[in-house]
Order: C-alpha cells, then structure tokens, then sequence
C-alpha cells in the first residue's frame, strides 16, 4: 500500500507520504511488516517487524540473527529487540519511542541515541548474559540463552534491567489506563 497524505500541525499543511508492506508465508510460520513515513516538516519513525515462529526460529536462529544485526546497520537503526510475544505482551503500553521505551527483552539493540542518552558505561555495566558493540556506535545486548523458555516465564531479568537503565523510561503496565488516547509520557531521548 502507498498512501500520500496531508498532516495537519497548527495552520500549516505538510505534504508526505506513507507507505506499507505486509507479507506472510503460510508454510513457514513468518509475517513481516514494513511501514515508512516522509514527511518535510516532522520526522516520523519508520518500522519494520518480523513475526516467527518458534519453530521457525530454533531452526534459522544463526541466520535470524544475522538478518537482524544486517537490516540494523542497514537501516541505521536506533532501537530493536527479539522476544517472545509473550514477553513482549507483559510489557507493551500503547505508544512510541517518542513517549516511552517499549521494554527491556530478550536481545535488545541500542543506537547511538540511546547509548548516548542512557551512556555507554551505564548500558554496558549490566549483568547482561552478552553484548556486542556495533560498527554504527549501537549495542547489542543479551539477557539470556534463548527467546522462549524461563525468560518468558519469569520477568526478573527484564525488571532487574529496566531498573539499572532507568525505569522512568519504559512503559508500565501498572499505569496503563482504559482509554485508547491516554499516552505514557516516559523519560526518553528526543528523536530528531
């Protein structure tokens, strides 16, 4: 789908364009998603998500890895992780990374903005089970072994991380609200 719009700021008309893919292949249990924004007065993050399979995922892990660290210096990303929807579920509060962060997971990828925002010592002092310093300046951080198993069982780790970083940054579910407007406003890095 490609849609060119009109967003309204104040008394001003900005010009822009959407676009979005959405795939999936039956057999294989993978859905991905693509959704990019071009507007000249306002930045709009863009996202690209990808839906596996346990299955599908024990099978490719190296290759899935791979695809992620490749499409984040590709894209020169600035936030991404890998989890289990169950673990991401016990996380998720509605909003962006403009008003909050979304969660502490089971591999997480901080770029430069939050490197810098959290800084480097801090994001590289926790007791990760591994991290990985990127050639764009992002860290690549690990909580556990795998996706799936006790880390989606038990919410320890991601807590436990979250309070190192900073807990003001990352959604609560306790202060979620029944109300489809309501926003979370989190301590988070300004993204220009």
């Amino acid at each position: 789908m490609w849609t060119y719009t009109e967003e309204r700021q104040g008394i001003n008309k900005a010009k822009g364009c959407y676009g979005s893919v959405i795939g999936k292949i039956n057999k294989s249990s993978f859905l991905f998603s693509v959704d990019w924004w071009d507007y000249r007065i306002k930045k709009r993050l863009s996202t690209i998500q990808f839906y596996i399979s346990i299955k599908l995922y024990k099978k490719f892990k190296k290759e899935i890895d791979l695809l992620f660290r490749e499409l984040i210096l590709l894209v020169d990303g600035i936030y991404g992780y890998i989890t289990d929807k169950g673990a991401q579920a016990r996380q998720h509060v509605v909003g962006t990374l403009e008003t909050r962060i979304p969660g502490v997971f089971w591999c997480n990828y901080f770029g430069k903005l939050y490197v810098d925002f959290f800084t480097e010592e801090k994001v590289l002092s926790y007791n990760w089970l591994s991290t990985e310093k990127l050639s764009n300046v992002g860290i690549i951080t690990y909580l556990s072994d795998e996706p799936y198993g006790d880390i989606v069982l038990n919410e320890n780790l991601e807590n436990s991380a979250k309070e190192h970083l900073g807990s003001d940054s990352f959604g609560d579910v306790k202060d979620e609200k029944d109300d489809i407007f309501y926003r979370q406003i989190k301590n988070v890095p300004k993204i220009d």
